[in-house]
């Protein structure tokens, strides 16, 4: 469970980078943020169940992983049909 408290960390850094460099679309890169914002509570509140049992995508508090897992597939076919915006590539390398 501490696995995916620290994938969400990881993910809520990379999208808050993709939004403030604009290299993907604003709407997908919020739509990961609150996704990263979710993830965690899920296994936050499944660690201190009674059980202790894993969060399973749709079942239960298991409903807060599906943002996050609509939201990676939405993003790898994003970034393998459109990739990045290439005027916000040119922006950054032009900035350094």
């Amino acid at each position: 469970m501490i696995g995916g408290i620290v994938f969400s960390v990881g993910t809520m850094m990379m999208f808050a980078l993709f939004y403030q460099t604009k290299l993907i679309p604003r709407w997908l890169s919020g739509w990961g943020l609150i996704g990263a914002v979710l993830y965690p509570i899920a296994h936050i509140v499944s660690m201190f169940g009674p059980l202790h049992l894993q969060p399973e995508i749709g079942v239960g508090i298991g409903l807060l992983l599906v943002p996050t897992a609509i939201q990676e597939m939405v993003f790898a076919v994003w970034m393998i049909v459109k990739g990045f915006n290439q005027d916000a590539v040119k922006k950054l390398t032009e900035a350094h």
